[in-house]
């Protein structure tokens, strides 16, 4: 006859069982890169160096250039830049 166990009681410590992490702790930072067209390349390679030096999970940004054909190009900049929380203007200056 086999004999019957009881089941095994495991404590988790309470650091264990922390909440999980809310939407604002995870929201990442959201810049904004504003350029002259001339100055295209300059930016999308300064947007790919933030992306690289801080990772996704970090950073998020936003180039014009990377806008879909056929949206509301004015409502989608707009959204843009009232939720970033950092606008980087890249500009030459003129002398």
């Amino acid at each position: 006859m086999a004999s019957k166990t009881s089941p095994s009681v495991v404590t988790i410590p309470s650091a264990e069982m922390a909440s999980p992490a809310t939407d604002d702790e995870l929201r990442r930072l959201h810049v904004f890169i504003s350029y002259a067209t001339e100055d295209a390349v300059l930016a999308q390679a300064l947007n790919a160096q933030l992306k690289t030096a801080f990772g996704p999970g970090v950073i998020e940004t936003t180039l014009d250039s990377e806008l879909k054909l056929g949206v509301n190009w004015r409502s989608e900049l707009e959204d843009a830049l009232s939720d970033a929380d950092v606008l980087l203007d890249h500009r030459k200056r003129t002398s």
